[in-house]
């Protein structure tokens, strides 16, 4: 008999990655909402004042004259130009070796962390991975071209997972180091990042449960359109954990 024992123990694959992520002076600068949380013509406000803004590359079509439509193939080879143009210039650096990373955010008073990492997307077709909603087909295609145009996965996936205590002491014991990010954004939110570099605890971490509370569709349409082979890049997808009871 031949059979997945992730598929019979039902849990995912996670695996680590070599982040290009923002130097310290302008980390700030950098972070910016989600793409989807904005009119174009509230993210053109936005990068008014701020040319350092990831906004210049997830809603690139600011760069451009506004009759430009922001599904317009310019605007994703503008995202890819800007993003590999902020790498030259040095606004971002690569991790030197694939790491798992711990992101806190808090809000209002309510602190929340979460792990940061890549997960298969094969473990979402095959429903390890559980869906939680449908996304307009506008939207998949929107970017699914600007992840394919940019080769780069400029927006992780929210997931989240039951509670797990090896998972919980090893997030709580890391976070007791010093993050290599800790700043108030504009909207009055704190973010705090820290680089999990220890192999011993990446591989503990290596298999959790999860429950899939966004969707991830874009990346299952651009493996479809990218099939690679075995469990290279194109089947991989960056996501954000967190812990279904984390207060």
């Amino acid at each position: 008999v031949v059979f997945n024992i992730r598929e019979v123990l039902n849990v995912a694959i996670i695996r680590p990655f070599k982040a290009y992520r923002p130097i310290k002076e302008h980390v700030k600068d950098i972070a910016a909402l989600p793409y989807d949380v904005m009119s174009s013509k509230e993210a053109r406000g936005m990068v008014k004042n701020n040319k350092y803004s990831f906004l210049h590359v997830d809603r690139a079509e600011v760069n451009l004259n506004e009759s430009v439509g922001e599904y317009d193939k310019v605007v994703y080879d503008t995202a890819k130009k800007v993003l590999e143009n902020m790498i030259e210039e040095g606004l971002y650096i690569q991790e030197k070796a694939p790491a798992i990373y711990i992101y806190q955010q808090i809000m209002d008073g309510r602190g929340q962390k979460g792990i940061v990492c890549c997960t298969s997307v094969d473990d979402y077709i095959n429903n390890i991975i559980k869906k939680h909603e449908r996304t307009r087909l506008l939207k998949e295609i929107d970017r699914v071209n600007h992840v394919d145009i940019c080769n780069a996965n400029t927006g992780p996936i929210f997931l989240t997972y039951r509670n797990n205590n090896e998972i919980s002491s090893i997030v709580e014991e890391w976070t007791k180091k010093e993050p290599v990010y800790d700043f108030i954004s504009d909207d009055g939110n704190g973010h705090t990042v820290w680089v999990i570099s220890n192999k011993e605890k990446i591989d503990k971490l290596n298999f959790l449960k999860v429950k899939n509370f966004c969707a991830s569709r874009t990346a299952i349409n651009r493996v479809k359109g990218n099939p690679g082979n075995g469990e290279n890049i194109c089947k991989l997808c960056i996501q954000q954990r967190f812990n279904i009871q984390n207060p």
